[in-house]
């Protein structure tokens, strides 16, 4: 009995019964086109956070949890925290995670109410883009002020290359990054990735489109190595994205 419950509870890491629907028209699946982009820049930042052995992160806009998701995998002992003002994003991101001790909350990085500890690393996940320009200062100071003072702030932002959704506020270049930033932080290190090659845009069309997916594992996997090993960094006109990490000034 135990063993029969253990793995429908495996089951429940994803509510796969939510997958089939019927609205307009019936269909039994659910494909994220991007989701190899995602996958390639969380991964690299979850590199970086590997690499210099932070104890402790902060993910502001954490959203569903993914990114925390991913780096408690391999790091089981860091102390991990995660928040976003959307109840519902949070409320996914402590479901999805309830096997871990990653700490979500709700909540307004800019009150002061929020979060009594400083971190070794905050990361802002396609986040800074969210942020009315009127409100960035306000925003960044209250970063500042959660980080240690060696500590690292780490950040993906779209790049200007990409049309500004009409979920963001703007968009960036490296240029326009470090004015943004400069009262409260300088630019360590970046890198210009997701490139916007005419190959990749081919690809995206013959893996995922209106008539079908492909779905083998060895393919798609091969794929995605192939992405990152030759189209995941690029050169300034061609990126998607911007990395940046940071210093508390």
């Amino acid at each position: 009995m135990e063993n029969k419950l253990e793995k429908q509870e495996m089951e429940y890491s994803f509510p796969y019964h939510y997958i089939p629907s019927i609205n307009t028209y019936f269909q039994q699946h659910k494909n994220m086109r991007w989701g190899y982009i995602y996958l390639s820049y969380i991964k690299f930042v979850v590199d970086i956070i590997n690499d210099y052995k932070f104890e402790s992160v902060l993910d502001i806009g954490c959203g569903d949890g993914r990114f925390l998701h991913e780096l408690r995998k391999n790091n089981k002992y860091i102390h991990l925290e995660g928040i976003d003002i959307s109840e519902q994003a949070v409320a996914y991101a402590i479901a999805f995670n309830k096997k871990t001790d990653i700490a979500f909350s709700c909540g307004d990085i800019t009150k002061k109410e929020n979060l009594n500890r400083k971190f070794e690393c905050i990361t802002l996940i396609e986040t800074l883009e969210h942020i009315p320009p009127e409100k960035i200062n306000l925003f960044l100071k209250s970063l500042s002020a959660k980080l240690n003072e060696n500590g690292k702030l780490i950040l993906t932002v779209p790049s200007k290359n990409v049309k500004v959704d009409d979920k963001h506020f703007q968009h960036f270049d490296i240029e326009t990054l470090k004015f943004t930033i400069k009262d409260f932080f300088e630019v360590e290190d970046y890198y210009y990735v997701n490139s916007k090659s005419r190959f990749v845009k081919r690809i995206d069309k013959i893996v995922s489109n209106k008539n079908f997916i492909i779905t083998n594992k060895k393919l798609v996997n091969w794929l995605f190595d192939k992405y990152y090993k030759y189209f995941f960094f690029c050169e300034k006109n061609k990126c998607k994205r911007i990395i940046a990490i940071l210093n508390k000034k």
